[in-house]
């Protein structure tokens, strides 16, 4: 005699109500989860597509420089491979990517840029390409990098149009 009317009601409302919040917070998280997934994958196209681009400069991409590439980048990736990812890098090795489509992939990334300069090196490294070879593409990604306001260590200033008109 002593319950208060609705009090049963009320409980089961706000089970309810904490039952419906934790299902809104696993799917948040699962929908996070998710998300990272995908970032990272995308993070590893971006070091294979730099990589890749490197080794191929002024030609194609060896086996050997193929090897080299997915052992050192299949380092950073173990834990984080899935059908997708294979088979965007399988296509990026079959079409090494132009210097400016690795450098779109790669920005996405800004602020791991010194992965992409370490990707470069490793790249020329496997590419086993002649030095003038690599010293264009040196040339070429620090453009890359300079145009997209990213701070590489291949990044060279470039010349506004007052800087050129007062020399």
């Amino acid at each position: 005699m002593g319950r208060k009317p609705g009090t049963k009601g009320e409980a089961a409302a706000a089970a309810a109500a904490a039952e419906d919040e934790a299902r809104l917070k696993r799917a948040e998280s699962i929908r996070k989860y998710m998300a990272d997934v995908v970032i990272r994958e995308r993070f590893l196209i971006a070091l294979y597509a730099v990589s890749i681009c490197a080794a191929g400069c002024g030609g194609s991409v060896t086996e050997d420089a193929m090897r080299d590439i997915r052992e050192a980048v299949q380092g950073l990736g173990k834990k984080m491979s899935s059908e997708e990812l294979t088979e965007a890098i399988e296509k990026l090795f079959v079409t090494p990517p132009s210097v400016t489509v690795a450098a779109a992939y790669a920005l996405e990334f800004r602020d791991g840029w010194e992965e992409f300069d370490d990707a470069v090196e490793a790249g020329l490294a496997s590419g086993l390409r002649p030095a003038k070879s690599q010293a264009a593409f040196r040339e070429a990604w620090g453009l890359a990098a300079s145009q997209a306001g990213i701070r590489s260590r291949y990044a060279m200033p470039l010349l506004t149009v007052q800087s050129v008109v007062s020399s």
